[in-house]
């Protein structure tokens, strides 16, 4: 090629093929904003019936939640800005194209949030709660933990509810553990029971899954699965398991 016969211009040309790949891969450029490590966001626009969840990591990642009734799906969030500006965009696979805007301030606390769907820009509501701790270390039946995990985030979304009495009905409601991957007709009390006895076992990674997605659902799905206004009813249940991280929760034993 005759221009690499140039001295100067082959010298420029060397520089920029040094440089770029460093600049790309500098350790020292910040991307996200560490502060935001920890902070849960729902976004609920207003007139659709899609939700969507960002999650931000301790290392300035995020995972984004696309949540559709109790149709999950998460997908790594691309993040793009620092400091007081942070962009995270991510696709899903019913081809909608998420971004959301986050304005920063110096102590981290997120100040607004400008949602945008296939490139429109969509008028929502924000919420922002912090990760929370595992309950895992205080139940050694996974089915009762499922249990206690479902009735904390109905408990959260609404505060009427005690997580005791949701437990004590929750446990009764017939065919529930079958969203989980338990025995068709059997209440989560049953799979319990199956627990205990040997014959159903939760599969760890798949439980921790739906665990932490149960964490996140929208309180417009919580009470779609439990009308604060008709306490104890939780004939629609099965709306409080996420799909499809919870159905191979568990796995009964041959």
């Amino acid at each position: 090629m005759t221009f690499l016969r140039h001295p100067l211009t082959y010298a420029l040309c060397l520089l920029i093929t040094c440089l770029v790949p460093a600049c790309a891969s500098n350790p020292g450029v910040e991307v996200g904003n560490p502060k935001l490590g920890g902070q849960v966001v729902t976004l609920t626009p207003v007139d659709r019936q899609d939700v969507y969840v960002v999650r931000f990591a301790d290392n300035g990642g995020a995972e984004v939640t696309q949540v559709v009734e109790d149709a999950f799906e998460a997908t790594a969030g691309q993040v793009s800005g620092s400091g007081a500006e942070v962009q995270v965009t991510a696709f899903f696979s019913d081809e909608t194209d998420f971004e959301a805007d986050f304005q920063v301030s110096e102590a981290g606390e997120i100040l607004a949030v400008t949602l945008m769907l296939d490139g429109v820009a969509v008028e929502a509501t924000f919420t922002v709660e912090f990760a929370k701790p595992a309950l895992k270390a205080f139940w050694s039946n996974d089915a009762l933990l499922a249990v206690a995990t479902i009735c904390r985030r109905v408990s959260e979304c609404q505060p009427a509810t005690s997580a005791a009495d949701c437990e004590t009905d929750l446990k009764e409601v017939p065919g529930l553990a079958q969203s989980f991957g338990g025995a068709p007709g059997q209440s989560l009390g049953q799979m319990a029971e199956s627990v205990e006895g040997g014959d159903i076992a939760g599969n760890p990674a798949e439980l921790d899954t739906c665990l932490a997605d149960i964490d996140i659902l929208p309180c417009r799905q919580v009470d779609k699965g439990h009308d604060p206004l008709d306490p104890g009813n939780f004939s629609q249940g099965h709306r409080l398991v996420p799909k499809p991280s919870c159905a191979r929760a568990f796995s009964q034993k041959k």
